[in-house]
């Protein structure tokens, strides 16, 4: 994944590349969210794996060589890898915080999933025994009918086996 241009936003980084968009979004000077999408938007819905939204407009620079981008706050940094787009995370010392592979290690693949809404007028039957649940997973399960199809994604970072499923815009 090759980075194709970038723009410096008030709000953040939001970088094209040869495999969707990026956006780098400082949180607060130590905690920065990378966001990344192959569809043309990002997702503008409520994420579930953010507690709380970003202190306002933290302060951030962004500087480039020939073959990196440097995103950085007063905190921490950020090192772009143009060719593959390999993250490498520092502290403001320097210090390596963590680290794709050279190669790069980002990927999305999209999958569909259905999702099942349950019968809101459907009646919960619940106790021990008799083949009843109380795990509402369970219990009544049959009531449920498909909704139909949301676009989400399998992410892999770093080549790493651990595969975390999120949405898409």
């Amino acid at each position: 994944m090759n980075i194709r241009r970038y723009e410096a936003r008030p709000d953040g980084l939001v970088l094209e590349t040869s495999n969707g968009r990026m956006k780098l979004t400082p949180y607060a000077s130590g905690t920065i969210r990378v966001q990344y999408t192959l569809e043309p938007t990002f997702g503008a819905g409520r994420s579930f794996m953010i507690v709380r939204e970003a202190d306002g407009a933290v302060p951030y620079t962004v500087e480039e060589d020939e073959r990196r981008l440097y995103f950085s706050t007063s905190s921490l940094a950020i090192q772009i890898d143009k060719r593959t787009g390999a993250f490498v995370y520092r502290d403001a010392a320097g210090t390596l915080l963590a680290q794709e592979p050279a190669r790069g290690g980002k990927s999305l693949v999209p999958v569909d999933v259905v999702r099942a809404v349950f019968d809101e007028d459907a009646r919960l039957e619940t106790g021990q025994g008799g083949g009843r649940s109380a795990d509402p997973r369970v219990a009544g399960a049959n009531r449920g009918r498909p909704t139909g199809l949301s676009h989400e994604a399998r992410v892999r970072l770093g080549g790493r086996r651990s595969v975390v499923r999120i949405g898409l815009a």
